[in-house]
């Protein structure tokens, strides 16, 4: 059985274009999958009473924030509001961790394709000093596999150092007293 000229044409044609449906669909898939992280603010107390995402790994979320990952720089803003966290109605004496957390971006991106950089905090709508050069940012607890980008701002734990001594302190640990909010903003360049 010989097939016409015509019926081959339209069978390559049909052909060609089912790939490239195909190819694009697949496409889009993982690019739209690959460009959204969710993003959230980490905060301990140093007596544990006050807490928030320090325990993501059971998917519960404080205010969490989605960014998608796109060429060029964007601004990011959170807050934390004591009323949405753990212990809301203890008082916190100091801070012992406080980092903003970028879930996932590891799987995509390297380390340094990922910039944050103005950082602010806002504690109960008063600005309170960042030292941005004591601050550090990437992937700071890879043995631990969380394909997490971290920015940490302090934490007496951290592989970052942070908390480690009074001179490295970013933030003065005294001063991230919140009543109602605790805010951190920034800006965020994907570089790809």
């Amino acid at each position: 059985m010989r097939l016409s000229k015509f019926t081959k044409k339209g069978v390559a044609v049909a052909l060609a274009l089912s790939m490239v449906v195909v190819g694009n669909a697949g496409m889009t898939q993982k690019a739209s999958a690959a460009k959204k992280f969710k993003t959230y603010v980490m905060f301990a107390d140093e007596k544990w009473k006050v807490t928030a995402n320090m325990d993501t790994a059971k998917g519960t979320y404080n205010s969490p924030k989605t960014i998608t990952a796109k060429k060029g720089t964007q601004n990011v803003s959170m807050t934390l509001k004591r009323s949405d966290i753990n212990g809301a109605k203890e008082s916190i004496t100091k801070a012992a961790v406080f980092c903003v957390d970028v879930e996932d971006a590891m799987k995509t991106y390297k380390p340094n394709q990922i910039k944050i950089s103005d950082v602010k905090i806002a504690v109960d709508g008063k600005n309170i000093a960042v030292k941005a050069n004591k601050l550090k940012q990437g992937y700071l607890e890879e043995d631990q596999k969380n394909n997490k980008f971290r920015l940490e701002i302090f934490n007496v734990y951290g592989k970052g150092g942070t908390g480690a001594k009074k001179a490295n302190y970013p933030v003065d640990p005294n001063k991230l007293k919140f009543k109602k909010t605790l805010k951190v903003s920034f800006k965020i360049t994907f570089k790809k």
